[in-house]
Formats: structure tokens, C-alpha cells, sequence
């Protein structure tokens, strides 16, 4: 396999692994703030019946959730990409 066609297999498969991740992520950050905090999470930060302090933090974690779902699921499909070459 030349460079440029594993660059763009990695390409397509960390970008289809990224948009399949952040919809599970965000499915599981949803249900995660109910059970937690049985309120519905606040997705609209405009919305005035959720705190300043209740926005703020569904956005650190989802950020952070988010971000470090998108590095593991980038580094595994690197490291799968690297396996099938030498296999």
C-alpha cells in the first residue's frame, strides 16, 4: 500500500469512526445527566430554566467526552491501518 492510500484510508475510516463516536458519545452523555441529575441535559444554552453553572458543566464534560473519544477512536484506527500493512 502506497502513502497517499494509506493516508487516505485513514483518512475516511477516522472520519467515519469520529461521526459514528459522537453521536454514541452523545447519546450516553444524555442519558448519563438524567440519571445523574434527573433534569433533561441543557442543550440550549439560551435556555433560562438551566443554571449558568448546569451549562457550563454539560459543556466541560461533554468537551472533554467528546474530544477524547475522537483521539482513541483516531489512534485505533491508525493502529489498525498499521497492522493490516504489515500483515
Amino acid at each position: 500500500m502506497n502513502a497517499e492510500t494509506k493516508e487516505q484510508l485513514q483518512t475516511a475510516l477516522v472520519t467515519g469512526a469520529a461521526v459514528l463516536g459522537a453521536y454514541a458519545t452523545r447519546k450516553i452523555l444524555e442519558k448519563s445527566w438524567r440519571k445523574a441529575t434527573k433534569k433533561e441535559p441543557p442543550l440550549d444554552p439560551s435556555d433560562r430554566s438551566n443554571s449558568l453553572l448546569e451549562v457550563l458543566a454539560y459543556a466541560a464534560v461533554t468537551g472533554i467526552v467528546a474530544n477524547a473519544t475522537r483521539v482513541m477512536l483516531a489512534w485505533g484506527v491508525n493502529e489498525g491501518v498499521e497492522k493490516l500493512e504489515e500483515g
